[in-house]
Formats: C-alpha cells, sequence, structure tokens
C-alpha cells in the first residue's frame, strides 16, 4: 500500500497486481473506511471525488433515494454488522464498484433491465457478475426495508453458469509443485491439502491453535469453530515446523512476520510459474481434499466436520466425481 500526494488517499496493489485508489476516512476508535476513488489519479474525476470526500462528513452531498445514500443506509445497518469479517471484506468490494457506478442515480427507479445489462456485461467473469448481482439484490432488499421499493427488481434474474469452479489438482501437478516450493510455500501447501480449508484462513492459523493432536480453526467467512485432525503428511510437516518457528502463525514469513492472503498467493504463483503449473489454486486444494474424503467412503456428514462446508449440495458438488467411479466399480464388481 502506497500513498498518493493528495491527502488520506492511498495506493492499494491486490495479488493480481492490479493498482486501486482509495479515500481512507479515520474516526477515532473504529477501523478506517476505505471510500472507493477513480482508477485514474490525474483525471479531473479523481480531484473532483477527492474534493468531495474531503469535505466535512456533514457538508456532504448525499442524493437523497440515490444509491450513495443506499449503500450509507445498508453499510450502518445490524445486517451488514453481523456478517463475517471476510463477507464483509468482499461485501465492500462489490458496494464501492456499485456506488463507483451508480452513485447518485435513483435506486428507486432502477429497473430490471439495468441489472441485466450489468451482469451480461461482466459476463466473461461470471463468478464476479453473480457476485455483484447477490450484492445488488441484497441492496434492493434493504431498500423495501426502508420504504423506498415495492419490489426487487433483482430477485428471478439468472446468475451465470460458472462450470465446474475451482479445478482439483492432479497427481502431477501436487508433485510438481512439492518438488519447486520453497519450506514456507511448501508448508502452507500441505497445510491447504491436509485440512482443505480456504487460504484466508491459512494465514490466520497460529502455532496455539494447534496442539499436536488438531488444528483449531475458526473460519472467517462462515464462523464455523473446526477441530481438525491433520493428515499423516500434514502432522510431520506441522511437528517439524513448529520446531523451529519464528513466529505466532504458521504460516510466515522469512522473518517470522505474518504473510497476508495475498502475499501467499503470490508465493503459489511464483512456484506455479516455476513448476509449468496451469488452470489450478490454492482453493482448489480444499476440493482435493473433498475429494480424498469422499473417496475414503465418509458421508456428508463427516466431510463437513473437516472442510466446514455448510450445505450436502456444495459437498456433493464438490465430491460428485469421485463417488460416481466408486458407486461405479461397485455395480461392476456385482456384474462379474
Amino acid at each position: 500500500m502506497g500513498e498518493a500526494r493528495l491527502p488520506n488517499v492511498v495506493r492499494v496493489r491486490n495479488a493480481s497486481g492490479r493498482v486501486y485508489w482509495f479515500y481512507r476516512v479515520r474516526k477515532r476508535g473504529e477501523k478506517a473506511l476505505m471510500l472507493r476513488m477513480p482508477d485514474d489519479p490525474r483525471s479531473p474525476e479523481f480531484e473532483a471525488k477527492w474534493k468531495e470526500y474531503s469535505r466535512p462528513e456533514r457538508e456532504r452531498l448525499v442524493v437523497p433515494f440515490s444509491f450513495d445514500a443506499l449503500i450509507t443506509s445498508y453499510r450502518g445497518s445490524a445486517d451488514f454488522g453481523q456478517l463475517a469479517d471476510l463477507t464483509k471484506r468482499d461485501y465492500r468490494r462489490r458496494l464501492d464498484w456499485i456506488g463507483e457506478k451508480l452513485g447518485k442515480m435513483d435506486c428507486t427507479k432502477f429497473p430490471r433491465s439495468e441489472v441485466i445489462r450489468m451482469r451480461d456485461a461482466c459476463q466473461d467473469k461470471p463468478r464476479e457478475a453473480n457476485y455483484r448481482i447477490a450484492v445488488m439484490s441484497i441492496l434492493m432488499e434493504h431498500a423495501i426495508n426502508l420504504g423506498w421499493r415495492d419490489h426487487n427488481p433483482v430477485r428471478g434474474v439468472k446468475r451465470l453458469k460458472l462450470g465446474s469452479g475451482y479445478k482439483a489438482w492432479t497427481p502431477e501437478q501436487i508433485a510438481a509443485f512439492r518438488e519447486h516450493a520453497d519450506p514456507i510455500t511448501r508448508l502452507a501447501f500441505e497445510v491447504a491439502l491436509g485440512t482443505g480449508q480456504r487460504p484466508s484462513d491459512l494465514v490466520r492459523m497460529r502455532w496455539s491453535d494447534y496442539d499436536g493432536e488438531a488444528i483449531n480453526v475458526v473460519q472467517g467467512k462462515t464462523g464455523a469453530e473446526l477441530w481438525i485432525p491433520p493428515t499423516a503428511t500434514l502432522k510431520a510437516f506441522l511437528d517439524d515446523a513448529r520446531a523451529g518457528a519464528r513466529g505466532l502463525t504458521i504460516i510466515a514469513g522469512e522473518r517470522g512476520q505474518p504473510l497476508t492472503y495475498a502475499a501467499l498467493e503470490m508465493r503459489a504463483r511464483r512456484v506455479r510459474a516455476k513448476a509449468g503449473i496451469e488452470g489450478v489454486s490454492l482453493h482448489g486444494l480444499r476440493k482435493n481434499a473433498t475429494i480424498e474424503l469422499a473417496e475414503a467412503g465418509c458421508t456428508n456428514a463427516e466431510i463437513k466436520a473437516v472442510t466446514g462446508h455448510t450445505t450436502d449440495a456444495m459437498v456433493a458438488h464438490y465430491a460428485k466425481g469421485s463417488r460416481q467411479r466408486r458407486l461405479a466399480m461397485a455395480a461392476r464388481r456385482k456384474t462379474v
């Protein structure tokens, strides 16, 4: 994160290298609020937005019934306040995008046709398109709660097909990553594969969460608390790494400092490039863990106890290939 020349403006570079600009509002005793700025810091729009945000809060112009007003109201609502921190972070990204595109528009007159146009404009990124539609639907429901609308134009809009989602790693890709990974990234890889947790949860695991028999995890997305016995392979890595640990977190940098999600993804991306691995990510190892459990004959309840999936449908989606093979082999044995 770097500072711009204008006061309170910060530059943020995400894991893929893209740069975003934000106006940072500091409030005593509260976490700083990050307000999205236009992408070009040299544009007149950027300076105009800075001047708007720089005015005292009581003087800022918020058009009644606008999306800006709706977003501000939703962010202050109990519904938003009770979300998990990771979910809040993801929602804020989409709320910032909606505010940038539609801020001064009257949300009470926003038609269904615009919802579909917004979806189709992002059809090359179906997961992001669907997320934006989902957040827009939540905003429209909030508008109904406020008495600003009597219906939700997003309700019933079809989501774009996502295909199979995150891809599971092949045995060859797993072997290649292990061969080329540095010790820190290798440990993160084994923790991901051996626990089935999201990368955002991996970086928050502390050595105090591991008692030698299990890792205690509180998932950032769902808030679910899990007690996960490690695989034999993972246990060997954890016990060895703990003996030489220099930091509080299990996955730490060379000086023992905690790694962020973005930093871990960047390290993993470098290893994949070095090993010639394409089409997979750390999140895909969550699918590998689910498949391994399904192939071992675990029930949906047993799989969810490890991975923290909240629905049988999601477990079935991840494990359907392995279960189909097991059922087909059982059926073939009956015909022999």
